[in-house]
Parts: C-alpha cells; structure tokens; sequence
C-alpha cells in the first residue's frame, strides 16, 4: 500500500496521506501521537514522512531467523503443491488450526481460528491466478513477528502452524552452514564437532563422539544429512533438556520414562521399563543423554513399531526374520535362527517387545558390526579379543582363548554373528555385572542364584538349587568369573531344557488323567 502512493519512489509520503493509510487499516492514532510519528520520522521536505524509515523500526526484531523459518515454512508448503508451484489452496489444506489459540488471539474460539487466520489472507493479498508468492508469504510474517517478542515462540508458531518439524529445521539450517558448497549434503567428522560446538557450548566430549557414533551408523567417516534427520538425535538432546531433570541431561527411572513416551507414546509401561532396564547397563539407576546414544536405544526403538502393529504385541518366527532381514539382508539362515533362538528364551514360539530388550542381541549385533572391520560377517581372533576387551577389560589372555574356543567355528576358526549368540555373551555380560553387587569380578552363590532366575522363565526355587548344585562344586567355592558363566551356559540351558520338559510332561499327564485336553 505504502508502495502504491510512494509516486516518486523515494521512500517519502505526505504525513496526511500516510495518517489516512494508517486509518484505512483500522489504525486511529489520537493527534498527539501522530504528530510524535511526524516528528520522530521527518524529512527535510516539509510534511512528508519517511515511511521505509518507521517500518524498519516497527519491523525491529524480525530477524535472520525469522526469515529462514518463514522461508522453510513457505518451501515446505511449495513442495506440496504440483509442479512445487506454491497455490492459496495449500494454505487451507496444511494450516493447523490448533496453532491459533486464545492465548495469540484473546476471545478466539477454537472452532473460529481458521476462519480468523483465513480473514487475513484476503484477496487483495493474493494474484488473480491464486498463487502465492514469497514476498507476500514473507510480508504477512512480518505483520505477524511484531506480536513474537522471543524468536523462539515465532519459530515454534510458524512451525506449528504448518507441520514443520522443528528439530529437523533447526538440524537443517545448522548442516548447511557447516557444510561445503560443493557438497551441501554431507559434513565430514571436523565439521560436524564444529556445528556441535555451535548446538551447545556445553557439550562434552563423551556426548560429542556419543552424538557422532549414533549417526554415523555406517562409519562411512562421513555424516548425510538425511541420516542427521533420520537420527532424531537433536530431538533426544531437547527432551533431556526439557524434562525436569535432577542433573543436567541425566535422567532418572521416571524422567527417563517421561522422555520415552515422548518419542512413542505407544509403548506401554511394561516395554518402557524394558528399554530402561536395557539402558542402565551400570545399574546406576540414571541414563545419561551420552549413554541413550551409546547405548543406541534409538536403534532399538525402531524395532518397536512392527511390535505395536500387532494386537498380541509380539512377533513369530518369519516376522522376526522379516525384520532383521529388513535391517541387514545379508544375513544368513544359521545366524537367522540363532537369534531368534536367543530371544526366545522360553520356546514359545513368540517374542515381545519385552524379551527383545531383555535378550540384549541388538546390542550383541551392533558389537559384532563395530569389530567387524572388514565387513565379512566374521570376527577374526584379534577382533573377537577386542570385542570382549571392550565388553570386559580385566579379561586375560587365557580367558579370551576360552571363549574364543567356546564361540568359534571349528571349520572357519572365526565367529559369525550367531555364534556370538550362542551362547549370548553379551546378556550374559549384562547379567553377570547386574549381580556382581561387590564389583568382585565373581558371583557367590547367592549372585549366581539371582541371576539364574533372571534368566531362565518358569523356574523354582528347587530348579535352581539343583542347578546351583550341579554348576558350583566345592572347587568353585570362591565364585564363579564372567567367563566360567560362558562356559557353563550350554549345560544350564540343557539341564532348564530339561527341567521344563519334565514339567509339561507331568501337566501333560495330569490332564489327561482328567480327561483334559493340554496345550503347550
């Protein structure tokens, strides 16, 4: 308007004309206050006012980072429209009403607040042809922006308004500027650290390799932006911070449960509990934001969403195949059915959610693909030793032959990822350390005890005695090591087989003496 009666296009109008366009806009000024406009805003031709000067300042906090949100905004909205040609009708389709609140608008009704965002968009503002373009796009923000005192409430309206996810902007505009012209959609690992720095000058460096190492999955040396964005790390990062947390991006039993439900609120309290307890390797009772991504839970929760989709919540056989294929197609049979096998647990035939977390064997396959450094599906001796080193770093030199010797391939003399599994070192691992309640390096035979009916399902206290018995001779009185463990887990799992199928034989034969028909 201010551009339409500019005639000498000098950034000058006469003061009665700018007071009748501030009218014509249902802005009535009292005498005194104009004439302070006039005077504030003069020129040195006699009443005339310069009118880009009083916009600049009416404009005085639109910022750089105002405008990249309205301009992702409006990018967003035109790669929406066929042909990416940005049409008035992808307002109507995209606006989220629910972004227009009483709050914004006092006295809106929420069943009105379309139809108030819609009364500013009237059809002066659009061209005959109905597109919009970004400078009418950009001048409604700017109108906008003068209520938005802080430019995080402004990003978080525009984004809201129309389905942007936040965090994949923020995520986005930092990349771009940390990454080279030549190549906007990659950072090598020195820029990326750079533009953490930039995220948060407090990051520290455990959280800094934490935070590279969980996106560069395919330790490619290299971070895409579509794995940036596909991480949802920024996104963890945020709920940390966000949850009112006792310490700064640690959480505790409950927060930590806050922040998961946060990023799936379909899981139930059950599987929640799950991740937790997969998490709290240390048995501290606290998840930090480091050990979340080095822990890689992330991971683990994208094998969740197949889980929800069932209404039993668990998955059989071929659907488990399905999805570790999904995940590595070049795996085989026999490493297949040594997963699945060391999931479930109890031969039901199923598996949750639950035993998935408790099994621990995403851990065990993202271990294996770490020291698998030539990528072969085959940990060679000196790979298989700095796994378990990693695993365990007081493990001597004839600790490790042991269980090498236990895990490898008698005609290959490496270990695949089934035999990692089998027996499962690493739930073993996790077990072992949660009982170790001394930190000695061994279970007395009380340790042992609760580990085994951690373990292994449906067992009694007579079970485990006899096992304990069978285990724990006299010779062992000290305790048993982490590797003694691995070494007696293949008579354990054959002495609870056992134990189990001598149960349901006896249910087997009490039902039928009843005339009962038994099933499992």
């Amino acid at each position: 308007m201010m551009n339409g009666i500019d005639l000498h296009r000098d950034g000058t109008c006469f003061a009665r004309t700018l007071e009748g366009v501030l009218v014509h806009m249902g802005v009535r000024l009292k005498e005194v206050e104009f004439d302070r406009i006039v005077t504030l805003f003069s020129t040195t031709t006699a009443n005339k006012v310069d009118y880009v000067k009083m916009l600049a300042y009416c404009y005085a906090n639109w910022s750089l980072q105002r405008q990249n949100v309205v301009r992702e905004a409006y990018d967003h909205l035109a790669k929406s429209c066929p042909g990416g040609i940005f049409h008035v009708a992808a307002l109507q389709h995209h606006f989220n009403s629910e972004a227009l609140t009483p709050d914004l608008v006092p006295g809106l009704f929420e069943h009105h607040s379309f139809n108030e965002f819609l009364f500013h968009w009237n059809s002066n503002v659009f061209n005959a042809d109905g597109l919009v373009l970004w400078l009418d796009f950009a001048d409604y923000y700017l109108d906008i922006s003068f209520f938005f005192d802080s430019d995080v409430d402004f990003c978080q309206y525009v984004c809201q308004s129309w389905r942007v996810d936040i965090d994949d902007w923020v995520a986005k505009s930092l990349f771009h500027r940390y990454a080279s012209e030549d190549n906007n959609d990659v950072l090598p690992e020195e820029q990326f650290v750079q533009m953490l720095a930039e995220l948060d000058p407090m990051i520290s460096e455990e959280e800094a390799i934490a935070f590279y190492c969980a996106i560069d999955a395919d330790k490619s040396g290299e971070v895409s932006l579509d794995e940036f964005l596909s991480s949802k790390v920024l996104k963890v990062k945020r709920l940390f911070e966000d949850v009112k947390t006792h310490e700064s991006r640690v959480a505790n039993k409950e927060e930590f449960l806050v922040i998961l439900h946060s990023l799936n609120s379909e899981l139930t309290n059950d599987e929640a509990l799950a991740v937790y307890q997969y998490a709290d390797v240390d048995g501290s009772g606290k998840i930090s934001f480091a050990a979340f991504l080095q822990n890689h839970l992330l991971k683990l929760l994208e094998f969740f969403h197949p889980f929800a989709r069932h209404r039993n919540r668990s998955l059989g056989e071929t659907e488990m195949r399905r999805l570790l294929l999904s995940q590595d197609p070049d795996l085989s049979e026999a490493d297949l059915r040594q997963i699945y096998k060391a999931v479930d647990t109890d031969g039901s035939g199923s598996i949750s959610f639950r035993e998935l977390c408790e099994s621990h064997v995403l851990r065990a396959i993202l271990l294996f693909k770490r020291f698998d450094l030539d990528r072969d599906k085959h940990l060679t001796q000196w790979e298989l030793d700095r796994l378990l080193m990693y695993m365990d770093d007081s493990l001597t030199r004839q600790q490790l032959d042991v269980i090498h010797g236990l895990l490898t391939n008698t005609n290959t003399g490496c270990v695949s990822i089934g035999g990692l599994l089998s027996p499962n070192i690493t739930r073993i691992k996790f077990l072992f350390d949660k009982y170790d309640s001394d930190r000695s390096g061994y279970l007395d035979v009380e340790e042992f005890k609760e580990m085994l009916r951690d373990m292994l399902s449906g067992i009694t206290d007579r079970d485990i005695d006899e096992l304990v018995n069978a285990i724990m001779p006299s010779e062992h009185s000290a305790g048993l090591d982490f590797t003694d463990c691995i070494s007696n887990f293949s008579e354990i799992s054959k002495r609870h087989e056992l134990i189990m199928l001598a149960r349901r034989r006896q249910a087997r034969l009490k039902a039928r003496s009843r005339g009962l028909l038994f099933k499992g």
